[in-house]
């Protein structure tokens, strides 16, 4: 997708700023899928996982209870999957185990806070949205891992995933494999 701006950026001077019509910048979407490799990225720099770690996704169903929580794959992933073909499969029960079982709490919100979620994006236009989540003191267990694991209780604007994205891209390759 694209956008157009509705006036000239050159020209703001007396101009209605909410006018620009940037997408990118202003609007918040529940992320879903792709907030994944946030918090698989993060458990490995911990070394909370590792690459080779195997993970029960379910079973033969690919259902698994977290709690009163009900997971369920997409794709149903009967053996067990290592860290990376979680990454690769976007495995639903697999990032939960990962993130409910590894990470906790005190790792969803480091994870959060080093990627830089929570804070204000300097990108030089004056109305960026920031990005929400649930915040620590409104969090339940079972309920705020289980879904900020598969990518909701957050938003993100579009420009803020992409700068998920570039701090994972930037990091060196042997970083993640949990054997330095």
């Amino acid at each position: 997708a694209c956008t157009w701006p509705s006036l000239d950026p050159a020209r703001l001077e007396n101009a209605d700023l909410r006018r620009l019509n940037l997408g990118p910048l202003l609007d918040l979407y529940e992320p879903g899928s792709t907030i994944k490799p946030l918090f698989i990225s993060w458990a490995l720099q911990t070394r909370a996982i590792a690459m080779d770690t195997w993970w029960d996704c379910g079973g033969s169903d690919g259902i698994h209870h977290f709690g009163p929580r009900k997971v369920q794959e997409y794709h149903v992933n009967p053996n067990p999957l290592t860290t990376e073909n979680v990454l690769i499969k976007s495995s639903n029960v697999g990032a939960v185990r990962i993130v409910h079982e590894r990470l906790g709490f005190p790792g969803i919100y480091a994870a959060l806070e080093a990627f830089g979620v929570a804070g204000r994006i300097p990108a030089g236009y004056p109305m960026i949205a920031r990005s929400r989540y649930t915040p620590r003191r409104d969090a339940k267990r079972f309920w705020t891992d289980v879904s900020m694991a598969q990518g909701y209780e957050i938003m993100l604007s579009p420009l803020a995933l992409a700068r998920i994205y570039l701090t994972i891209a930037r990091e060196p390759a042997h970083d993640f494999s949990g054997t330095l």
